[in-house]
C-alpha cells in the first residue's frame, strides 16, 4: 500500500508505504508457538528429571540394603561353616548359608547397575534452555519484520522519483522512491 504520491511533502515518521504484514503475522505466531511449545518441554524435562533422581536416590538407598544382606549372609556363612564339622548343621543348611551369600552379592549387582542406569537417565535442560534463547531470538526478529511492514520517512522531505503503485511488489535493495 503506497501512502505517498510523487512530488509529496513529508514530516519525519509519516507512513510512506505498507508492506502486507500477514505473512509476518504468522511468522511472528509460529515463532511464539514454538517458544511457548519449548518453555512446556523444559517444564516437563525438569518434572521428569526430579522424578529420576528420586529414583535414582533410590537405588543408591537399595545398594546399601544389598550391601547389608551381603554383610548378613556372610556373617552367617562364617558362622554356619565351622559348626559342619562339629555336626551341629547338616550340608544342607551350609548350602543354604552359600547360596543366600551368592543370592546377595548377586541382588547387591543388580542394585548398582540399576543406580547407575537411573543416575545416567537423569537428563539434562541446559540444552533445551539455549534453544530457548534462539526461540526468544526467533522472537524477537519476527517482531522487528513486522515493524519493518509499515515504512516511515526518517526525516521531513519531498518524495521524488516514485517507481511503483499500490499492489506492487517491493524487493529488498530495489529503490521505490527518493
Amino acid at each position: 500500500e503506497l501512502a505517498v504520491k510523487d512530488n509529496q511533502a513529508v514530516n519525519a515518521v509519516d507512513v510512506l508505504l505498507r508492506i502486507d504484514p500477514r505473512p509476518y503475522e504468522q511468522t511472528l505466531a509460529m515463532a511464539i508457538a514454538s517458544l511457548r511449545a519449548l518453555e512446556g518441554k523444559i517444564e516437563l524435562t525438569q518434572r521428569l528429571n526430579e522424578a529420576q533422581r528420586y529414583t535414582a536416590d533410590a537405588a543408591k538407598a537399595s545398594i546399601e540394603e544389598a550391601a547389608a544382606a551381603v554383610n548378613m549372609a556372610a556373617k552367617t556363612l562364617k558362622r554356619v561353616e565351622p559348626l559342619l564339622g562339629q555336626g551341629y548343621v547338616s550340608i544342607e543348611q551350609v548350602d543354604q548359608a552359600r547360596t543366600s551369600l551368592q543370592a546377595a552379592k548377586a541382588q547387591q549387582a543388580a542394585a548398582i547397575f540399576a543406580a547407575q542406569s537411573a543416575t545416567y537417565a537423569v537428563g539434562d535442560v541446559e540444552a533445551l534452555k539455549a534453544r530457548r534463547d534462539a526461540a526468544l531470538a526467533e522472537v524477537a526478529l519476527a517482531e522487528i519484520n513486522l515493524e519493518h511492514t509499515t515504512v516511515r520517512a526518517p526525516f521531513a522531505g519531498r518524495v521524488i522519483g516514485l517507481k511503483t503503485t499500490t499492489g506492487h511488489f517491493a524487493a529488498a535493495g530495489v529503490p521505490l522512491f527518493v
